[in-house]
C-alpha cells in the first residue's frame, strides 16, 4: 500500500472515536513503523535517509499527515472510555508516538498546547476514570520522550502541574488491601521510572537552548518538586556526585592516553 494511504487510513481510524476502530488503527501504526525500521537502521549507519523514510518524515513535516498531532483524538477517546480501554491498546500507542517523536522531533510541538499536555497528564491523575497504577510507567516514558530537548514542552509540562502529577506517582499504592507479588513488582518498575523521570528533569537545561522559551536552572527546577519530595536535594547531590566523578575518570583516561 502507498505510504501516503497507510497514513490516511491510521488519521481515519484514529478519529473515529470508536475504542475498536483506533485499536485497528494502531495496530496499522505499528506495522507501518515496524516497516520503517530496516530504514532507520541503515540512516543510522551510513548517514543517509533512504526514499521511504524520507517520503514519511516529509509527510509528518504536514500538518494533515502528521500522525502525532493526529493521535490526540484516539488519546481523548481512550481517555473517555475509563476502564473500558484496554491497558494493553494504551501502551501500544504510547509505544507507538514514542517512536514516532524519535523519528520526527519536531512533532514535539504538538505537545506545546496545554490541552495536549494536560491530556497525557491526565492519565496519571487518580481522580481520572481512565486511570490505573499499571498505565502510569508507559505514560511516565512518553513524558520523557515528549519533553526529550524541547524548552517549551518543559515550560507547558510545568504550567500544567505536571511536576506534581509525576511526585504523586511515588506515593500510589495498589488499589488491593494485600498487594501481589505482581502488584508490588508493578510498583517498583513505576517507582523506577519516576526516579528516571526525575534525573532526565534535573539535567542542564543551558545546552537546549532554542529561543522559544526561558531556561530554568536546576535549583529552579527543584523548587517545583521540594514541596512534595524534599529528597530532590540527595537526588541533585547525588548525579552532581555521579558527574564530577565522570569528569575525573575521563580526566585520568585522558592523561593515561596522553602518557602511553
Amino acid at each position: 500500500m502507498p505510504l501516503r494511504k497507510a497514513i490516511e487510513q491510521i488519521i481515519e481510524k484514529a478519529n473515529s472515536g470508536n475504542v475498536g476502530v483506533i485499536e485497528d488503527g494502531i495496530n496499522q501504526l505499528e506495522s507501518l513503523l515496524k516497516s520503517l525500521t530496516p530504514s532507520i537502521q541503515k540512516s543510522h549507519t551510513s548517514g543517509s535517509m533512504d526514499s521511504r523514510l524520507l517520503a514519511f518524515i516529509t509527510l509528518q513535516e504536514n500538518f494533515q499527515y502528521n500522525l502525532c498531532s493526529e493521535l490526540i483524538p484516539a488519546y481523548r477517546t481512550l481517555q473517555g472510555a475509563g476502564q473500558m480501554a484496554n491497558t494493553s491498546t494504551l501502551i501500544q500507542i504510547n509505544t507507538a508516538m514514542m517512536g514516532l517523536l524519535l523519528i520526527h522531533p519536531e512533532s514535539r510541538n504538538v505537545f506545546s498546547k496545554k490541552a495536549n499536555m494536560s491530556l497525557i497528564l491526565g492519565f496519571l491523575d487518580p481522580d481520572n476514570g481512565s486511570y490505573q497504577l499499571d498505565r502510569c510507567a508507559s505514560f511516565v516514558s512518553l513524558l520523557i520522550h515528549i519533553l526529550l530537548r524541547n524548552l517549551r514542552n518543559m515550560r507547558v509540562f510545568e504550567a500544567c502541574g505536571g511536576c506534581m502529577a509525576i511526585i504523586r506517582l511515588l506515593q500510589l499504592t495498589p488499589d488491593n488491601n494485600e498487594p501481589s507479588e505482581g502488584d508490588t513488582a508493578m510498583q517498583q518498575t513505576l517507582h523506577f521510572k519516576v526516579v528516571e523521570f526525575l534525573i532526565f528533569y534535573m539535567t542542564d537545561e543551558s545546552e537546549w537552548k532554542d529561543g522559544n522559551a526561558p531556561v530554568r536552572t536546576v535549583s529552579e527546577k527543584a523548587g517545583f518538586i521540594k514541596p512534595e519530595f524534599p529528597a530532590i536535594e540527595d537526588l541533585i547531590e547525588n548525579l552532581n556526585d555521579l558527574s564530577t566523578s565522570k569528569s575525573h575518570s575521563s580526566h585520568i583516561t585522558s592523561k593515561e592516553q596522553f602518557h602511553a
